[in-house]
């Protein structure tokens, strides 16, 4: 019965783990497509309501000035 909680737990911390590394991919496509749009980082912290700090947009700028966002080069290409 231990072994079974043990294992049980453990898939539960594993899954919540990949769940939030799968958010965070996500807010970085809304908080790119936001700063595309025009919009200033206080702009965008005003209107997620607490859910995006002022780190998570420095962040996302660094991993898309880095090459983390292919779909933004490819269509800098087309242009």
């Amino acid at each position: 019965m231990r072994l079974a909680a043990l294992v049980f737990g453990s898939v539960l911390v594993l899954a919540s783990t990949g769940i939030s590394f799968a958010e965070a991919e996500a807010d970085c496509r809304r908080i790119n497509k936001m700063l595309e749009m025009g919009r200033t980082p206080e702009q965008i912290m005003d209107t997620s309501a607490g859910t995006v700090t002022e780190e998570d947009i420095d962040r996302c700028k660094s991993e898309k000035a880095e090459g983390g966002d292919a779909a933004a080069g490819d269509k800098d290409e087309a242009k």
